[in-house]
């Protein structure tokens, strides 16, 4: 098994954690919603392999789990968000691991000032990546933070 898609579970929270530590070893892509730090702790020991990590956040989660993405060892990210953003990109900063070289967000729609605090993320984090997509459309001074960015 390569890829699995855990969207809209409705079981109980340490069934997918469960089933990532027996099906982990030979993941390349997995798509997960309802981000727990067991969750996390479990994608970062029992998937070596993991090239692609989908996360989808729709509801408030305890950002404290950040921490432990540092272990994750996926070379993309994709995050789908639609609460806390601005509290989300600061813990995200200083989280990314080092070996995610393309990263991409999607926000929600409802949410104004997206990105308030993307240039926070961007000075706060590795300068690795070789691809950011903000699946956004972007003004001036937004080009001119990832220009910055690329600098230096």
């Amino acid at each position: 098994l390569k890829e699995i898609s855990f969207i809209r579970d409705k079981w109980n929270i340490d069934i997918t954690p469960s089933i990532i530590k027996y099906l982990g070893e030979p993941l390349q892509r997995l798509s997960v919603e309802n981000l727990t730090i067991p969750l996390i702790v479990n994608i970062s020991l029992y998937c070596p392999n993991l090239i692609l990590l989908k996360i989808g956040i729709y509801s408030h989660i305890d950002f404290s789990g950040l921490a432990f993405f540092k272990d994750l060892r996926a070379k993309m990210l994709n995050i789908t968000i639609f609460y806390d953003i601005d509290k989300f990109f600061r813990k995200l900063a200083n989280n990314v691991p080092i070996n995610v070289s393309k990263i991409s967000f999607y926000v929600g729609s409802c949410i104004s000032n997206k990105f308030s605090k993307f240039k926070e993320f961007l000075e706060n984090c590795h300068n690795n990546f070789e691809m950011i997509n903000l699946n956004h459309i972007i003004e001036l001074e937004f080009l001119k933070i990832v220009l910055n960015y690329i600098e230096r």
